[in-house]
């Protein structure tokens, strides 16, 4: 007889959509942190407190949700092809972020990359560890620098300009 394997269960998606709110409110109220909101500090921002980090974590909920169900509804699409779906559950967010915060970006860049950790997760399930996700998330994203830029009406020469050794494949 052999013994069986325990499995860990699949986290539900709203439960990673609380965990990574959470995550964001608890970065945020870390400090000190010269320069960037905290707690008890505004840093240099005189836009933005710990409350608007709050509230702005708060209305990503969804978001973090949604892509985490994402990730677990497309486990047979090719890794580039969902990105263009996060893309547009990460606009929306914005919107509701934008929205709760009176227009001040406090998580432009959580949205980007927590988004694709949060469906690299769905897609992984149980089997998820560090370099599994961290392998998945860039997965997603593979070759989007080139396929942004050379779609810019200025073309790619623009991003060879602006970034350094930046010289897309065609």
């Amino acid at each position: 007889c052999t013994p069986t394997r325990q499995h860990k269960p699949r986290l539900a998606s709203v439960r990673v959509g609380e965990l990574a709110t959470r995550a964001a409110i608890l970065e945020a109220a870390a400090g000190p942190k010269p320069g960037l909101v905290c707690r008890n500090s505004q840093g240099s921002h005189n836009d933005m407190d710990y409350s608007t980090f709050v509230r702005s974590a708060l209305a990503l909920q969804g978001y973090f949700t949604q892509a985490h169900a994402l990730g677990t509804a497309t486990p047979a699409l090719e890794p580039p092809a969902v990105f263009p779906r996060l893309r547009a559950l990460g606009l929306k967010a914005e919107q509701d972020m934008f929205a709760a915060t009176n227009g001040v970006n406090t998580h432009k860049g959580l949205i980007f990359s927590l988004g694709l950790f949060c469906a690299a997760l769905g897609r992984l399930g149980s089997a998820a560890n560090i370099q599994k996700l961290c392998r998945t998330a860039a997965s997603f994203v593979q070759g989007i620098t080139g396929t942004d830029m050379a779609a810019l009406p200025c073309g790619p020469l623009a991003a060879k300009q602006a970034i350094p050794g930046f010289c897309p494949e065609k």
